[in-house]
């Protein structure tokens, strides 16, 4: 097929102001069978204009400009050396930083820039926080450095989970009756909350992301406590559920009084005074906190129907998280890196196990046939991070 390269910018001088340039249009089954970089097209499925940018079709919409996964969220890999080295790759300067030795048993271990590097929590352990030198040094323009911990860098492969917030420029939210310090990513679909619990029932702690929040983790880090975790997905029904992560077994998921006796709010979330998320003062604690973002993070929910099923999240996705809803299971993490039939548990310390659980899609993903993510009859919840 003969072509003719177009030189004169005039051809493209749009002046009517009732005209517009239309884009070549399909479903996603029908995108070109081999794109080029930087072709763009509108899927009539999704309706998105989307683009091809050299690995996956991404889509843009009239309100949110394509988050960009290179800019907010980035998953790396490397193998342990035990030496001291610089992780780089990631795109930014990461705020929050969890990394996991997937070669052996071992507690995940979670960085931040609020509290500053060398300072850790894991969500499989009760102890509080633990500072050691020898694990993520600093945060970097381009990724973070690491010392020679088992945690991070001592043989075996790891996998570390990267987002951007503000640069580790913290501020001060009092739109709850508990004042935060907070760092807030500009998309406002993260947040990293440190705030002094004060024990009391149907308190507020503001969150500062001006978006509803669906799913967070909770940690006390001034003394050992139980991790919680709070989901509030699209889709569920009631006040917000609530899941230990310190169960190697997988916990079921709950709603007491005690913990979120009602939904969070676009600035605020509810909660109440059980020790683990909210004690007498001077106990301190840390909480990631996620919303839902068009084009960049989708969270809803499926019923398991045994066989497969596919999952559209209108993105193609590099992070996955599942978790039972209506009985006890796992939390489990897939991300595309390392590839679709590799899952680690927030819950449990255990290697990374291989399973054909789901596969990665170009716009969501899809379940197969196991109880376990996709069991006849039971509910889940899903987040996924383009």
């Amino acid at each position: 097929m003969a072509t003719t390269k177009i030189t004169s910018p005039d051809l493209f001088n749009l002046e009517s102001l009732n005209s517009a340039l239309k884009l070549p249009s399909g479903t996603t089954a029908e995108r070109p069978a081999s794109p080029s970089t930087g072709e763009w097209r509108f899927n009539t499925q999704t309706t998105f204009v989307e683009f091809y940018d050299g690995a996956d079709w991404l889509s843009l919409n009239s309100e949110d400009p394509p988050a960009g996964a290179g800019g907010l969220f980035k998953v790396v890999t490397w193998t342990g050396n035990a030496a001291n080295r610089s992780i780089t790759g990631v795109g930014f300067q990461p705020d929050a930083v969890w990394i996991k030795n997937r070669s052996t048993t071992a507690n995940m271990v979670m960085f931040d820039s609020t509290r500053g590097a060398t300072n850790f929590v894991s969500p499989q352990s009760s102890a509080a926080e633990q500072s050691a030198s020898n694990t993520l040094t600093s945060f970097d323009s381009d990724g973070f450095s690491l010392g020679v911990s088992s945690a991070v860098n001592d043989g075996g492969d790891y996998v570390a989970w990267c987002w951007k917030a503000n640069g580790g420029t913290t501020s001060s939210n009092s739109d709850g009756a508990i004042n935060t310090t907070l760092q807030v990513s500009e998309a406002g679909y993260f947040s990293i909350i440190r705030y002094n619990g004060n024990y009391t029932q149907g308190t507020t702690l503001g969150h500062g992301m001006g978006n509803e929040p669906g799913v967070g983790w909770i940690g006390r880090t001034s003394n050992s406590e139980n991790r919680r975790s709070f989901w509030q997905i699209s889709g569920t029904s009631g006040t917000p559920y609530n899941v230990t992560t310190d169960s190697p077994s997988g916990s079921t998921p709950t709603q007491p009084n005690s913990f979120f006796p009602s939904n969070a709010t676009s600035s605020v979330v509810n909660y109440g005074n059980d020790p683990s998320i909210n004690y007498t003062s001077g106990y301190q604690y840390i909480f990631y906190l996620f919303a839902s973002v068009a084009t960049f993070t989708n969270f809803g929910t499926y019923s398991g129907n045994g066989g497969t099923q596919a999952i559209t999240t209108g993105f193609a996705p590099r992070l996955i998280w599942i978790q039972r809803q209506d009985a006890a299971g796992n939390w489990q993490i897939y991300d595309s890196v390392r590839g679709n039939t590799k899952i680690l548990m927030m819950n449990n310390s255990q290697a990374e196990i291989t399973d054909t659980r789901l596969t990665f899609d170009s716009n969501g993903f899809t379940l197969n046939a196991t109880a376990v993510s996709n069991g006849s009859g039971s509910t889940f919840w899903y987040c996924a991070w383009a």
